[in-house]
């Protein structure tokens, strides 16, 4: 493979060069303002899932250390393959309310130890599909729910948009799981 790259010999200066300017500017997320080093690691990604960098900058998240699309990138990326069909959701019914029980970890005086917590909740599932255009086959994410969620950490922390706005978060979940099994080159995955 002698494909060029950001980190090969005869780019890596030039790459640099521009990490540092972009990293001067206040039109870049924080997370590289100042920081030539995660630019040079976004425009990697960017050449690999032939984004741009602009656009990989402004769709990354870091999470736990990982650079990580948002769900909007990936539904972009994935509507944007020319491979399947654009991306549609499948919603289960609504269930019937009721209590959810769930573990959590609390750290207290250096000591860490399980606590259950309940919730209440009218479960709701979704599934991503869209139909591959080589082959015809329709493919479909594996099933997202509330109560996933819930046992997930996600539906209960401060600030959850899983309480606010379920049906979109549902929606985001499914595709992103799309990505990672479908287009995992253009999600980065």
């Amino acid at each position: 493979m002698n494909e060029l790259t950001v980190f090969s010999p005869n780019s890596y200066d030039k790459s640099m060069e521009m990490c540092v300017v972009l990293a001067k500017s206040n039109l870049v997320p924080k997370d590289f303002q100042g920081k030539p080093e995660n630019i040079l690691i976004a425009m990697e990604i960017s050449q690999r899932t032939g984004s741009s960098l602009l656009a990989v900058m402004q769709s990354l998240n870091i999470i736990q250390g990982r650079p990580t699309f948002g769900s909007k990138y990936i539904i972009a990326a994935i509507n944007s393959t020319g491979k399947f069909t654009p991306l549609r959701f499948q919603f289960g019914e609504e269930s019937e309310e009721r209590d959810i029980t769930f573990s959590y970890t609390v750290w207290e005086n250096g000591q860490k130890s399980k606590r259950e917590g309940k919730v209440k909740l009218k479960n709701r599932t979704c599934k991503a599909y869209c139909t591959d255009k080589q082959t015809g086959e329709t493919l479909y994410s594996p099933e997202v729910s509330l109560e996933m969620e819930v046992h997930e950490g996600w539906y209960t922390k401060d600030g959850s948009k899983w309480k606010t706005m379920p049906e979109l978060m549902l929606m985001y979940r499914s595709a992103t799981m799309f990505g990672g099994i479908y287009a995992p080159i253009v999600t980065g995955k």
